[in-house]
């Protein structure tokens, strides 16, 4: 449990601060045109798709959350980024990382849809069926950017991955659950099993590495503009489940130097864009050797993300110290 808050579970916080650190450290490496780095393609196999799944499992439907937490944070903040990005101001289509939070929003609401669904349907069938319309709308090059359309619908098997799971650990906490297998990551054989498996989908990664665009990974583009086939995003989807399987037995599940981050991580996802302008400033003016910009961003993504998190953490035991 973290220490300030003990409704809350490490294990995800520590998660959440894991990936968050990958987001912004992702960012980062975008202002060196690092996009071709085998380590830049491997975590953007796995760090978005397992974001959504987290995202997913804690999914409740409050519209009033929603407006309040997702779709007024992004109507505050697409103006001065499309003046940022030197587009004209518009609302349509997100600005870069932006699309998360319309995203998040439209999968939040499709949840009393899900019900139905599953009152119907398996699970394993519903996300069966969202995976061949994420497959299957890739051949369709009108779905792109507008509306995050195709991110959407791309990443949404993610997110119904996670609430399923969620739904099934309520209705089943005597049985083999999610849960339970968080508990149960930290033996031996888990933790044997996960190597042996990250090891495995890593070589794939970098056997694939020189074939693949980073374009191919952001799910906005159809196969044919995309210049790749359904058989990548299936192998996509495959790769993205190991190496996310495996990274959730390494999570640790006690409070961590992650944990505050994770506590952040909203926050530091929606300020973020301080730190990649800076590098991108550092761009602008140095040439930096490859290693020099792994160095530079893990060491600006960590700093970042954890000035945020302490400022964060102050400001909110100042928040609750009783008032004299």
């Amino acid at each position: 449990m973290h220490k300030n808050n003990p409704t809350r579970i490490a294990f995800w916080d520590n998660l959440k601060g894991f990936l968050m650190l990958l987001v912004v450290f992702g960012h980062l490496l975008e202002q060196f045109q690092g996009e071709s780095i085998p380590l830049y393609k491997i975590i953007y196999l796995f760090h978005m798709p397992l974001f959504i799944f987290c995202s997913g499992y804690f999914a409740r439907f409050s519209p009033r959350n929603i407006l309040k937490q997702l779709v007024f944070p992004y109507l505050l903040l697409q103006v001065p980024f499309c003046l940022f990005s030197g587009q004209g101001i518009q609302f349509t289509t997100p600005v870069w990382f932006l699309w998360y939070l319309p995203a998040l929003a439209a999968w939040r609401m499709l949840i009393p849809f899900l019900d139905e669904c599953l009152e119907k349907i398996s699970a394993p069938l519903l996300l069966a069926v969202s995976f061949f319309i994420a497959c299957l709308c890739g051949f369709d090059d009108t779905i792109g950017y507008y509306g995050t359309l195709s991110r959407l619908i791309v990443f949404f098997p993610y997110f119904v991955a996670g609430y399923c799971l969620r739904r099934h650990d309520r209705a089943h906490p005597a049985g083999y659950t999610f849960k339970g297998f968080l508990m149960k990551k930290d033996t031996s054989a888990f933790r044997l099993a996960s190597f042996l498996l990250l090891a495995f989908a890593v070589s794939v990664c970098l056997c694939l590495a020189p074939s693949i665009q980073p374009e191919q990974l952001y799910g906005v583009y159809g196969y044919e503009s995309g210049h790749y086939s359904v058989f990548f995003r299936v192998t996509y989807y495959l790769l993205s489940i190991l190496l996310g399987t495996a990274v959730l037995v390494w999570i640790p599940k006690d409070v961590s130097l992650l944990t505050p981050i994770g506590h952040s991580s909203f926050t530091i996802y929606l300020t973020h864009i301080v730190a990649v302008g800076l590098i991108k400033g550092v761009s602008l003016l140095l040439s930096v050797a490859v290693l020099y910009q792994l160095l530079l961003c893990a060491v600006t993504a960590v700093g970042f993300c954890g000035a945020v998190a302490f400022v964060e953490t102050q400001c909110t035991a100042v928040r609750r110290r009783p008032q004299p």
